[in-house]
């Protein structure tokens, strides 16, 4: 590991390359303490690199309010940002895994009752079964498959 006491370099590299939130504020408190017995103009040079690093991840509203207390509770304010972050992410990607598995599921299920009734699905229905976005729309075809005479009284609204 870099030593990061008083190492301009090593400070910023540990607070660009850092994957969890403690590793931030570690880098931060690093930087805070660095920063104290610096000119203005080191300073300045140093919050402008800490904004645009934080912009780049994609959250520049919080850039302000860190930067503007990098000093004091800064370190931990970002900390807190990135754990925020960490669990939004794990949450969005749980929702988008339970949709698609929830989608596939339902384009199998409705597939399985096509061949039960039609025989082997044309090419186009496949395509079309593979491309349908929504549950909904899925289970409006599955309604339709269990009483419609031909395979294309399913599809009737595209």
């Amino acid at each position: 590991m870099l030593r990061l006491r008083g190492n301009l370099t090593a400070l910023m590299l540990a607070l660009e390359r850092a994957a969890h939130p403690d590793q931030y504020a570690q880098a931060l408190t690093g930087l805070a303490a660095y920063l104290r017995v610096q000119t203005d103009s080191v300073k300045r040079a140093v919050r402008d690199w800490i904004a645009a690093l934080l912009a780049r991840l994609g959250e520049p509203q919080w850039t302000a309010e860190i930067v503007d207390h990098m000093d004091t509770e800064g370190p931990m304010l970002l900390a807190k940002r990135f754990q925020e972050w960490k669990q939004a992410l794990r949450v969005e990607g749980l929702q988008a895994g339970r949709l698609e598995g929830e989608l596939e599921g339902e384009r199998k299920a409705l597939r399985k009752l096509l061949e039960h009734r039609f025989g082997t699905l044309p090419e186009r229905e496949v395509q079309r079964l593979a491309a349908a976005a929504s549950v909904a729309q899925i289970e409006a075809w599955y309604d339709r498959a269990l009483t419609a005479q031909r395979l294309e009284d399913v599809f009737v609204d595209g």
